[in-house]
């Protein structure tokens, strides 16, 4: 459907092009939600594997502190029997 619309400056506007570009907006706001949301969901990914990791770092200096604990035990309990 076209139709003229007289503006303020007494220009004539064809609105058939506004109803064109209405339905490719929408489709464009809802790649760009999709983005955003495929965005965040790797950050909230990369956020849990950093958690993840700082986890696995204190695990292995707990394990080595109780390592290092059970040598020196077993050194002093040698040296004493």
């Amino acid at each position: 459907m076209m139709k003229n619309i007289k503006g303020l400056s007494d220009a004539i506007y064809n609105t058939e092009y506004a109803m064109i570009c209405q339905p490719m907006t929408r489709i464009d706001t809802s790649i760009a939600v999709c983005f955003f949301l495929l965005l965040f969901a790797v950050k909230i990914r990369q956020w849990l594997m950093e958690i993840k990791q700082i986890i696995a770092v204190g695990r292995v200096e707990n394990d080595a502190r109780e390592c290092q604990m059970n040598a020196t035990y077993c050194h002093i309990f040698k040296t004493l029997g």
